[in-house]
C-alpha cells in the first residue's frame, strides 16, 4: 500500500471514532432520516455512468489493496505521463487503479486551442470515492447475482419494480423539456433498469435511446401535430395490438407503446442537430464560458467523438465516449436525469486483455466530464457552469473477486485461471468502490476505505442510501420511496 493510502485509512478511524474493536457494532439500521443536504437547491441535474456486467471497481477506484483483489497495480506519487508531468494530482487519497489512465498520454484537443486533456489520475483531486457501497450489510455474504444485483443498485431493493429514473420522471412530471433519459445498457443488467416500471409508474418510464447512431438521420418533429384523426387511429391500433397478445405478451407491448409514445411527445427536443454527434459537427448548442457555440465537433473531441472521418491525430474511443458525450447534450435540451449505460464489464476470462482498454475509456470519459463542463454556461444560472450545477455518479451491479479455481489457490495472482474474474458476493466483489464528482463534491476523499483485503474500516454505504441521496439531490424527498438514510457526508 502507498504511503498516502495508509495514512488516509488511519485518518478515517481517526475523524470517525471507531476503532477496529468497534467495527462489528457498525450495523446498518434503516431510519427516515432527509435533512437538507448542504448542496440543496445547487444541483439541477445528475449524470449516472453504469458500468453493466460487474465493473471490477476495486482495481479502478480502491486500488491499493492486496495484489489478489487488483492486479493492476495503481498510480503512485512518483509516476509521470508520457510528457514527464506527475501522473497523480495531489491530496488523493483514493488508490487510482493503473488500467483507469492507459498509455498514460495526455490529448491534444485541437478544438480547444490545443489546449490537453488531462488523464484521469491527473483529476483525481476533483473525485471523491465511496469505497464501500454494499447492497444489503446484514447479509453474510454480497449478491453476486447479476439480475438481482442490478434491481438492487437501479431500484433500492431485490424485488423492486421502479427504477431511480422513473421514480423521478413521475415526481418531475412536466417540469422539463425532456423527462429523465437512459442511453445505451440495454437488457437486464444493465442501465436501462434504471427505467424499470410496472403498475402505476408504468406511464413514467424514461425514454430510452440505443445511442448516438440512433440520431443517424435527421428527424421531424414526431406526432404532435399529427391530425386529431390520426392521433385517434394510431390510438386504436395500438389497443388492438395489445389485445391481441394477451396477457402473456400484453404487457412489454404496452411498455412499446409507452415509449413509442414519449417518443411522439419529445419528437421536436430530439428533433435537434445537436444530437447528431456522429454525423453533424458544426450543430451547436449552448455557450463556453468564453462566449463560443458549443458545437458537436467541440463537445465531441474530449470524449473521443467524431463526426465524420477522424482527422489526422484523433483519438477515438469506442465505449463510453459518444454515449457520455450524448448524454451532456441531452442534459443541456433539458433532461434532469441521464443515465448512460456501457455493458461488457463480465470478465469471467481473458480479463487481463479486455478491463484495461475499457477502464480507461471511462477514465477518459471522467477527464472530459471535467474539462468540458466547466467550460459549458450554464444558461439557467447566471455566473455558473454546468460543472458547478451537475452531480456524477458511476454505479454497477457489484465487484469482482476470484475465490474460485485460482491458478495459485487465490493467493497472489489476481485472477482465475482463464485470466478473469468472478463474483461470489465476498470483500471484492460485495464492497463496491464508486466515484462521485462535480463542483459541489469535494474531490479526492475516500469515504469509508478498506484495508487491503477489502474489508470496511467503517460502517458500509448502502446502495439505496446512495439512490436516495441522488433523489435528494435532484430536489425530490426521497422518505417516499426509501427507507434508508441519505449520505449528507458527500458533500463534505
Amino acid at each position: 500500500m502507498s504511503a498516502s493510502s495508509k495514512f488516509s485509512r488511519r485518518e478515517f478511524l481517526s475523524y470517525s471514532g471507531v476503532g477496529l474493536a468497534g467495527l462489528a457494532a457498525t450495523v446498518w439500521i434503516p431510519k427516515k432520516v432527509f435533512a437538507a443536504p448542504p448542496a440543496a437547491g445547487t444541483i439541477k441535474r445528475l449524470l449516472i455512468l453504469h458500468a453493466g456486467g460487474g465493473m471490477r471497481s476495486t482495481a479502478l477506484f480502491n486500488a491499493d489493496v492486496a495484489p489478489q483483489w487488483n492486479p493492476y497495480g495503481w498510480v503512485s506519487t512518483t509516476d509521470t505521463d508520457t510528457t514527464g508531468a506527475p501522473l497523480l494530482a495531489s491530496g488523493v487519497q483514493w488508490g487510482v487503479g493503473k488500467p483507469l489512465v492507459g498509455d498514460k498520454t495526455p490529448l491534444t484537443l485541437m478544438q480547444w486551442n490545443g489546449v490537453k486533456l488531462p488523464l484521469v489520475s491527473q483529476i483525481a483531486n476533483q473525485i471523491t470515492v465511496l469505497g464501500a457501497v454494499d447492497h444489503d450489510p446484514s447479509a453474510d455474504l454480497g449478491d453476486g447475482n447479476h439480475y438481482s444485483a442490478t434491481v438492487r443498485m437501479c431500484t433500492g431493493s431485490e424485488n423492486g419494480q421502479n427504477g431511480l429514473l422513473t421514480m423521478l420522471s413521475k415526481e418531475l412530471d412536466g417540469q422539463h423539456p425532456l423527462p429523465p433519459t437512459i442511453v445505451g445498457g440495454a437488457g437486464p443488467i444493465g442501465a436501462s433498469v434504471y427505467g424499470a416500471g410496472l403498475g402505476d409508474l408504468a406511464r413514467y418510464r424514461p425514454i430510452y435511446i440505443n445511442g448516438p447512431t440512433d440520431f443517424r438521420y435527421p428527424r421531424a418533429s414526431g406526432g404532435n401535430a399529427d391530425p386529431d384523426y390520426v392521433k385517434a387511429i394510431e390510438s386504436k391500433l395500438d389497443n388492438d395490438m395489445v389485445a391481441a397478445r394477451g396477457n402473456a405478451m400484453g404487457g412489454r407491448a404496452a411498455n412499446f407503446i409507452i415509449v413509442k409514445q414519449l417518443g411522439l411527445k419529445y419528437g421536436a427536443v430530439l428533433a435537434t442537430d445537436a444530437l447528431r454527434l456522429l454525423y453533424v459537427p458544426t450543430a451547436a448548442l449552448g455557450m463556453t464560458t468564453d462566449g463560443k457555440p458549443l458545437t458537436n465537433a467541440m463537445l465531441g473531441e474530449p470524449f473521443g467523438v467524431a463526426a465524420g472521418p477522424p482527422p489526422p491525430g484523433f483519438v477515438t474511443d469506442q465505449d463510453w465516449g459518444g454515449p457520455t458525450a450524448l448524454g451532456v447534450r441531452l442534459l443541456q435540451l433539458g433532461a434532469p436525469v441521464v443515465s448512460v449505460g456501457v455493458g461488457g464489464w463480465d470478465f469471467h476470462s481473458d480479463e487481463d486483455r479486455g478491463l484495461p482498454p475499457l477502464a480507461a475509456s471511462l477514465g477518459r470519459a471522467l477527464s472530459a466530464l471535467y474539462f468540458v463542463l466547466p467550460r459549458m454556461a450554464d444558461p439557467g444560472v447566471p455566473g455558473k457552469t454546468y460543472w458547478d450545477t451537475t452531480l456524477i455518479v458511476v454505479t454497477s451491479e457489484f465487484g469482482r473477486d476470484n475465490t474460485s479455481d485460482t491458478a495459485d489457490g487465490g493467493l497472489t495472482i489476481g485472477y482465475n485461471r482463464g485470466n478473469g474474474s468472478d463474483h461470489h458476493g465476498t470483500n471484492a466483489c460485495r464492497y463496491q468502490a464508486l466515484p462521485v464528482m462535480g463542483g459541489v463534491i469535494p474531490g479526492g476523499r475516500m469515504l469509508v476505505g478498506t484495508d487491503d483485503q477489502v474489508k470496511p474500516m467503517g460502517r458500509p454505504q448502502v446502495s439505496q442510501s446512495l439512490l436516495a441521496t441522488l433523489m435528494q439531490a435532484i430536489g425530490v424527498d426521497p422518505a417516499k420511496y426509501f427507507a434508508a438514510p441519505t449520505l449528507p457526508e458527500v458533500y463534505g
